[in-house]
């Protein structure tokens, strides 16, 4: 087996390398001490740069606007891009945005991509996951006590499930019975 990176992906790479070194770099530690929130202006200017240099959305097909990588080649952008916590944001290929993306581009109706996947392409909005039960890890869905089935429906720009809302967040540590972990759940799987 042939494990040479082919002369087009290391070309890439370098690019890659090149970018994160003259511009990622150098405004890591300013974003890191004020915060992605209020560093939009720094953020936007990344990823201009991420788009001049031809690195924006690795993991989209070409016809999405994207560069149309292989899993390898984009696992191996990814290493790169990884020496920072600012790599896939500046490309806009972050967590959870490639994920929705790449289920939006498959799944979206023709109104759902006018919405919400044109906007994530061009970076303008970000996405989210939240899936949460109050007495289960809602991360899992193997320990998932509710039926699993989309009962999901639009309402302005929320999307109410059907049934009662969850917290999004773990129970409160003081309803704990240990400092250390969460109780167990009395019902569903076992997790």
């Amino acid at each position: 087996m042939d494990f040479a990176i082919p002369p087009a992906t290391e070309a890439l790479l370098d690019r890659a390398r090149a970018f994160m070194r003259t511009h990622v770099f150098p405004v890591e530690p300013t974003v890191l001490a004020r915060g992605v929130a209020d560093s939009q202006d720094i953020v936007a200017g990344l990823r201009a740069a991420a788009r001049a240099e031809g690195l924006w959305l690795p993991q989209m097909g070409k016809d999405e606007g994207g560069l149309g990588l292989s899993l390898l080649d984009h696992g191996l952008l990814s290493e790169v891009l990884g020496h920072s916590p600012l790599g896939h944001l500046a490309c806009n290929c972050q967590a959870p945005d490639a994920g929705n993306m790449e289920i939006l581009h498959r799944y979206a109706t023709a109104a759902q991509r006018e919405r919400w996947l044109e906007p994530l392409l061009r970076g303008d909005i970000r996405s989210c996951f939240a899936m949460t039960e109050p007495d289960t890890a809602g991360s899992n869905p193997t320990c998932c006590a509710a039926p699993l089935a989309s009962t999901a429906t639009t309402t302005s720009s929320t999307v109410a499930s059907g049934s009662p809302p969850a917290p999004t967040g773990p129970p409160s540590p003081s309803s704990w019975p240990s400092p250390i972990r969460p109780p167990r759940p009395t019902s569903g799987p076992a997790c």
